[in-house]
């Protein structure tokens, strides 16, 4: 019997657990919920519409927009990635490129999207993190290996000659290589030459497979194609070609180290710009209120947040 006014006592208890827990009628949803279905039904009436336009109307749209809207355009759904990423769409990239003033040119060795992507979006192509969702992160723009690795994956993908073996030493003056400083090296290393690991592996094995006598001719093609970018198509190539060609252009590299420069240089100058017009406005609004002597504070305030700005 006492056993049974235990069990019931448990069950009692259970019982009244679940009542108080019990959401009472239907759960509010909050406002930022509310507003990303909203925006998510937006969105997907407009992909829609998108899909049901002309082709040719469709194309036109897509050459007005920059490379970096194109970039993420093509990733939203699949039936725009097939649109956007065939040959016979090709000009929408080439306007959208063009549309950029001092961008480096196209180099021979990438097709158009692969270049925006390069240019133009701040993801690791390793691991995929992106500035967005980590803003902690670093990421290193390689141009001659043409890739972007952030300060995780950098280290991984690229290593120093003491890391291989075999006949690595006869093909490394071939192979992807970077100087750039992403890790912590002895005092008599510093800033060695670091090879890309998945290439290199992927030319020795080549390499390995010559004949003796074929290898010097091998060397000399790749060494010609180093100097002098050949026309080169993504279906020649194998998996870790197409991610990260191994075709060098240093020029192409200086060139496109320049443009980020300048572009960098001119963000800053905007946000300079807004800025003073922004103080302008507050102090502007202060003396139509009569209170100069607060809007001579505010100048004093402002020029001195900005002159720390500059400095950090």
């Amino acid at each position: 019997m006492a056993k049974a006014d235990k069990q019931d006592s448990r069950r009692s208890k259970r019982a009244k657990h679940a009542q108080s827990t019990a959401p009472t009628g239907k759960p509010s949803k909050g406002p930022a919920r509310e507003r990303k279905q909203v925006r998510n039904a937006e969105e997907g009436a407009i992909l829609k519409y998108m899909r049901e336009m002309p082709l040719d109307v469709l194309l036109e749209i897509f050459s007005h927009l920059e490379p970096a809207d194109l970039i993420h355009l093509s990733r939203t759904t699949k039936a725009l990635r097939s649109i956007m990423m065939v040959r016979s769409s090709r000009s929408i990239w080439t306007q959208a490129l063009s549309s950029i003033p001092d961008l480096p040119p196209c180099p021979d060795d990438l097709i158009e999207a692969q270049y925006a992507n390069l240019m133009f979006t701040d993801y690791c192509h390793e691991c995929l993190a992106n500035a967005d969702d980590h803003p902690n992160i670093l990421l290193l723009m390689f141009m001659e290996a043409r890739t972007q690795l952030c300060h995780k994956c950098a280290p991984c993908k690229f290593k120093t000659a003491r890391a291989f073996s075999g006949s690595f030493k006869e093909i490394k003056s071939v192979v992807p290589m970077t100087k750039e400083s992403f890790e912590t090296y002895s005092y008599h290393e510093w800033n060695p030459e670091k090879y890309h690991v998945d290439v290199a592996k992927e030319m020795m094995a080549e390499y390995d497979k010559l004949a003796q006598v074929e290898r010097g001719g091998w060397l000399r093609e790749q060494t010609a194609k180093r100097k002098a970018i050949s026309e080169v198509t993504l279906n020649s190539l194998s998996s870790s070609y197409a991610l990260l060609i191994m075709y060098f252009q240093p020029q192409h590299a200086e060139a496109c180290e320049i443009f980020f420069q300048a572009r960098l240089e001119q963000d800053e100058e905007m946000i300079a710009s807004i800025q003073l017009k922004r103080q302008d406005q507050v102090i502007e609004r202060l003396k139509e209120l009569g209170k100069l002597s607060l809007a001579s504070l505010v100048v004093v305030v402002i020029n001195l947040f900005l002159r720390i700005e500059r400095r950090s």
